[in-house]
């Protein structure tokens, strides 16, 4: 389905990530950069990749977005909610950020989110974009 009105809705399967602070590394002549860590750069990646599947051009008016990530149940997990991992709000960073210029033009196009933590299998994360 590749519409820009509407609501638009996939899923990415893979154990989700949240965004990770940028690591800085100093270079020998004392000058240093930043840079992603590989998980959440892969995790963004694939996210994007997907989307890139499902829109053919991002959003470009205000956007309802949820996200609902499923994560892998612990062995010993005994809560029906996943309390303990990972914070939903960088969860929700890692996919926002993914989608930025690939479903909407400029993430500041959000009027509205929904982000949801589950267990599930597979794990992943479900996606809904609906434009307003």
């Amino acid at each position: 389905m590749k519409t820009f009105a509407g609501t638009i809705r996939f899923f990415v399967e893979g154990v989700p990530v949240p965004k990770a602070r940028p690591r800085v590394v100093r270079r020998p002549n004392g000058s240093a950069y930043a840079y992603t860590p590989k998980r959440t750069r892969e995790w963004e990646e694939l996210i994007a990749w997907v989307a890139r599947q499902k829109i053919e051009k991002p959003f470009e008016g205000p956007v309802r977005m949820e996200l609902t990530f499923f994560l892998p149940r612990p062995k010993n997990g005994k809560s029906p909610f996943p309390v303990h991992r990972f914070d939903a709000d960088n969860l929700g960073k890692s996919a926002i950020d993914a989608l930025n210029g690939v479903a909407v033009v400029d993430d500041g196009q959000i009027v509205e989110l929904i982000i949801r933590k589950r267990y599930g299998d597979p794990a992943g994360v479900k996606i809904e974009i609906e434009a307003l």
